[in-house]
């Protein structure tokens, strides 16, 4: 059995994207994957929330662009790993 390890930014860091939390980036990719759970209407401060303003800098189209990149880059590296396994 092999493990690729890693935290979901780093297939995507030359994005600027370096992880965050209910900000630009954990938001763009709700917006994405799961709209119906986003509601701005109801943040109306920033507590909780450790990055770039989401109200200001989070979008559906960045999630998408992000989300789209880190499941491309991680199936080649699971498509690299399996042809390892094939070769050993």
């Amino acid at each position: 059995m092999r493990i690729i390890a890693l935290l979901e930014y780093e297939l995507a860091s030359d994005l600027g994207y370096w992880g965050d939390h209910t900000a630009k980036w954990e938001t763009s990719i709700i917006m994405y994957l799961r709209p119906e759970l986003v509601d701005m209407s109801r943040l109306t401060d920033l507590l909780g929330v450790d990055g770039e303003d989401p109200r200001v800098y989070a979008s559906r189209e960045l999630g998408e662009r992000v989300v789209e990149l880190i499941v491309r880059r991680l199936c080649e590296r699971v498509e690299a790993s399996l042809a390892e396994l094939r070769l050993s």
